[in-house]
């Protein structure tokens, strides 16, 4: 009879405990002591606790959904389709970069909900009698992520290296002195009266007036920042480039003690973390919101919004308020003949685009700059727009000599509202007798191509509006395409010296009349943007091709 087996043999620690018992009571120890820390350090100090409570929620507004409750903590994703650009705001014009910036830094002034210029670093300010001095009193114990505190040599800094940026140019143009008065008061001497200085100082914007620590500026002299030192709520901790970005709370930010309102007001992290992560396929983003991978895509196809139309999961958002364009080159080749940018526009039937490039509710054919709900619409011009004429496109490239010269249309195909624009546009214009060659790149290297004179004839540019129309980025002299004349400029300056509405808008309407008969660039449509997010998120402030994931919060 065979005997039985016998149990195994247990090896035994000196307490006399099992071996294998304790290396799981350790195992179990560790993680449970891991989730305590994670958890203490995810949650904020008491301080931002009581600033989130005097702060309070967004006022109700269309554009925040505000769902939920408001609660600290995790980790929110937003996948974008760009190619993540360069973080430093004074050297870069791309969307991303701005985007960023909203979240970990701040400027003298920040746009409200209306889009009026409210103060943010700045504290209080007075202007002289004659209009020509500004004397701006910042905020004090304000830190930098590095622990320095903000100081008006650090504002001095940043604004003499804006100067060298697009927007920042135009501003220097007034300026004649920038002096630090002590070590809280900064004063800006104007030229003349500029009362358009503010809303040029005012954040977010293309190539924002963000302020930096000095020492950081003068760290990297002329060079670019890689990692910027700010002031925002939160700290740029990770980046990969071409990959994403990993923004993490700061706990020792001091914010504006009153009410949001859009990109200014108070400001509170609810967030952990912010990952801005570059997913170029649109399938990719989506799926990736259906999974809960992704918090927020930007960037869907129109054609998807049907589709969620009506999940309880998913919540589809369109901003409308952007446009694509063809800008033509105009210091070199072909297209700086005014007679080819004529025929290039009489020979395509924007009403053809718009009903390709996707469903009602995001397209429109105007000939607008500002979208047709903003009290910026006019619709001169409509008529150049909307003049679809190929004869007379055939007889322009006759008297203009055209012989059939390849135009290089440089074009990102991830935007499918460039891309389709170009797609409709090119049959048509071959039609009439141009040599049209497509040139598709990724967005990162489209924006470096553009900046070169001898690479392309047109290069496909999206526009977003912004809350004054005398900062569009495509009025700027040093926008790619380059459109540089005299009655621009004296329309421009007169709009940014007045201050009546109904004389800005006049000069806006002259404005027009010049665009359509100088035609620097062809307008396709008006078009809106469709991002996805997942329901469980409280949703973000949108406005004037921005997005800001401060003030909101995650209810999962």
């Amino acid at each position: 009879m065979k005997a039985a087996s016998s149990p195994p043999t247990l090896r035994t620690t000196a307490s006399g405990l099992p071996g294998r018992a304790v290396l799981f009571r350790l195992r179990l120890l560790i993680a449970v002591c891991a989730l305590a820390c994670t958890w203490a350090l995810a949650q904020p100090p008491q301080r931002l606790i009581d600033y989130a409570a005097a702060v309070g929620v967004h006022p109700e507004d269309p554009r925040i959904p505000n769902v939920g409750t408001p609660r600290f903590g995790g980790v929110f994703t937003y996948a974008h389709n760009e190619t993540l650009a360069s973080l430093d705001a004074h050297k870069s014009a791309a969307a991303t970069t701005v985007t960023l910036n909203i979240h970990f830094a701040e400027g003298l002034f920040a746009l409200d909900a209306t889009g009026t210029s409210r103060p943010d670093l700045v504290d209080s300010y007075t202007v002289s009698d004659d209009g020509t001095v500004y004397t701006f009193s910042l905020r004090q114990g304000v830190p930098f992520h590095n622990g320095e505190i903000l100081g008006a040599a650090d504002v001095v800094a940043s604004l003499q290296r804006w100067f060298g940026g697009t927007l920042g140019s135009q501003a220097a143009r007034y300026i004649s002195e920038l002096n630090v008065v002590d070590q809280y008061t900064v004063e800006i001497v104007l030229t003349e009266p500029y009362p358009f200085i503010i809303y040029q100082l005012t954040v977010p914007q293309t190539s924002g007036a963000y302020i930096y620590p000095r020492s950081q500026i003068e760290a990297v002299g002329d060079g670019t920042i890689d990692t910027p030192i700010a002031t925002g709520p939160y700290y740029v901790a990770d980046v990969r480039e071409g990959d994403y970005v990993r923004l993490v709370r700061f706990d020792d930010y001091v914010g504006r003690v009153e009410p949001p309102s859009g990109f200014a007001g108070g400001r509170v992290a609810y967030l952990d973390e912010i990952i801005i992560q570059t997913v170029p396929d649109a399938i990719v983003r989506m799926a990736g919101v259906e999974t809960g991978q992704f918090d927020k895509a930007h960037n869907a196809t129109n054609d998807m919004y049907s589709l969620y139309a009506n999940r309880p999961d998913i919540r589809p958002r369109i901003a409308m308020g952007s446009f694509a364009t063809a800008q033509f080159n105009k210091r070199q080749g072909p297209m700086t003949d005014q007679r080819l940018r004529l025929a290039f526009n009489y020979a395509i039937d924007v009403r053809q685009i718009v009903a390709a490039a996707g469903p009602p509710e995001f397209t429109e054919a105007n000939s607008s700059l500002a979208p047709r709900d903003d009290p910026w619409y006019t619709p001169v011009g409509e008529d150049v727009y909307l003049g679809y004429d190929p004869e007379y496109a055939r007889a322009l490239l006759a008297e203009a000599g055209y012989n059939g010269e390849p135009i290089r249309w440089l074009v990102d195909p991830s935007v499918a509202s460039y891309y389709t624009s170009a797609q409709v546009a090119v049959p048509m214009l071959e039609a009439v007798g141009f040599n049209i060659q497509l040139v598709p790149m990724d967005a990162a290297t489209l924006r470096t191509m553009r900046n070169d004179e001898t690479a392309y004839e047109v290069y496909a540019q999206g526009l977003g509006w912004r809350a004054d129309p005398a900062a569009l980025t495509n009025l700027s002299d040093s926008n790619p395409g380059w459109w540089v004349t005299e009655e621009k400029t004296r329309i421009l300056e007169a709009m940014r010296l007045e201050q009546d509405f109904d004389k800005r808008y006049a000069l806006w309407e002259e404005l027009h009349a010049h665009m359509y008969d100088y035609m620097p660039a062809v307008k396709f449509e008006t078009f809106g943007s469709l991002s996805l997010e997942r329901a469980a998120y409280s949703g973000a402030f949108q406005a004037w091709a921005y997005v800001d994931f401060i003030n909101t919060w995650l209810n999962d």
